[in-house]
C-alpha cells in the first residue's frame, strides 16, 4: 500500500512539474508586438531559421506589405526590431502572421514552442495562453475547449473571416490576438488566438486550429533575402 501511494505521489509531482515546465516555456516564448511604439498584439516563438527566430501571431495585426518593420518586446520593457515575413489576408480566412526576429537584434535565445494537433483535442480539454492584453504585462489565461465549429464560417464586423474555428472558455482582453494556445496534455501549440465571440451572457475566445497555420506556413515561402538590415539594436518602449 505504501509503495502504491509513493508511486502515485511521484506521478503527481512529475505531472505538476511537466505542467509548470510547459507554462514557463510558453512565458519565455511569448512577446508583445508593437507598431510605431504602440502595442497591438501578442506573438510566440515557434521555430528558428538561419539568421533569426520565427514568431507566430495574428494576421489582422498588420498590413500585407512584406518586410514591414515592427517591434517585439520580450521582457515588456525593451523593444527589438523585427520584420513581417508573411501576413495572410484575414478577409479570406488567413488570419496568420509570421515575424522574424534577427539574431543580431538580441543576444537572448528564447525557447520555441512545439506545434501540436487540434484534431486530437476532446471537448473539455484544458488549454492555456500567455497573452499581453493592451500591450502587457504578460499574463496567463487558462480555459477549456467548448466547441469545434467544423465546417462553419464566422464573419465579424471589421471584415475578419474565421473558418473551422474553435471556441474556448478563456477570459482574455483586447491585445491578446496572436497568442499561442497550448494544450496541457500535448505540451504543444494547438491554435492561435484571433478574437472574442459573445453568445448571450457567455463570452468565448476564438482560436484558429494549428493545422490551418501549418497550411499557411507551407503555402507561403519564407523569403529572407529581402529583409533590410536592422537600424539599431534596441529601443526603449515609450
Amino acid at each position: 500500500m505504501r509503495k502504491l501511494l509513493l508511486v502515485l505521489l511521484l506521478f503527481a509531482l512529475a505531472t505538476a512539474s511537466a505542467g509548470d515546465s510547459v507554462v514557463d516555456r510558453a512565458r519565455l516564448a511569448a512577446a508583445i508586438v508593437t507598431l510605431d511604439n504602440r502595442p497591438i498584439c501578442t506573438a510566440a516563438a515557434f521555430d528558428r531559421v538561419k539568421g533569426g527566430t520565427l514568431y507566430m501571431t495574428a494576421g489582422h495585426c498588420f498590413t500585407k506589405r512584406a518586410y514591414q518593420a515592427v517591434g517585439l518586446s520580450l521582457d515588456g520593457q525593451s523593444v527589438e526590431e523585427a520584420f513581417v515575413l508573411k501576413a495572410g489576408d484575414p478577409s479570406k480566412g488567413e488570419d496568420f502572421g509570421i515575424l522574424l526576429l534577427p539574431y543580431a537584434q538580441s543576444e537572448l535565445r528564447v525557447p520555441t514552442l512545439k506545434l501540436g494537433s487540434s484534431q486530437r483535442l476532446r471537448l473539455g480539454a484544458r488549454l492555456f495562453a500567455i497573452t499581453a492584453p493592451y500591450g502587457g504585462p504578460i499574463q496567463f489565461a487558462s480555459g477549456e475547449l467548448s466547441r469545434k465549429a467544423t465546417g462553419e464560417v464566422g464573419v465579424v464586423e471589421d471584415g475578419l473571416v474565421w473558418q473551422d474555428y474553435m471556441l474556448v472558455r478563456m477570459d482574455v482582453a483586447p491585445g491578446a490576438s496572436g497568442s499561442a494556445v497550448v494544450s496541457y496534455e500535448q505540451k504543444a501549440v494547438i491554435g492561435i488566438l484571433v478574437g472574442i465571440q459573445r453568445s448571450g451572457d457567455l463570452r468565448y475566445t476564438v482560436v484558429l486550429p494549428i493545422e490551418q497555420f501549418r497550411d499557411f506556413l507551407r503555402g507561403k515561402r519564407l523569403e529572407l533575402r529581402g529583409i533590410p538590415k536592422p537600424m539599431s539594436n534596441t529601443t526603449r518602449a515609450q
